[in-house]
């Protein structure tokens, strides 16, 4: 059975850009940082944009096993 990992995208409001793992932005979602932990995601939008930021949550697969 496959397992899901859930983590953040930070997106700017202003300009509909996504925060990249390197500070950068990117208009990408593919391309995005992906932040594993909810209260580091907030930390990051606000340092990084002040109040100009929206958080999405997501789940990626991270293996799948069949069922037998």
């Amino acid at each position: 059975m496959a397992q899901f990992r859930q983590f953040f995208l930070i997106q700017s409001k202003r300009d509909g850009s996504f925060l990249r793992e390197d500070l950068t932005f990117t208009h990408l979602a593919v391309r995005a940082g992906r932040i594993y932990d909810a209260h580091e995601a907030v930390d990051t939008a606000i340092n990084v944009l002040d109040d100009d930021y929206s958080i999405f949550q997501s789940y990626e697969i991270l293996d799948d096993v069949s069922i037998h």
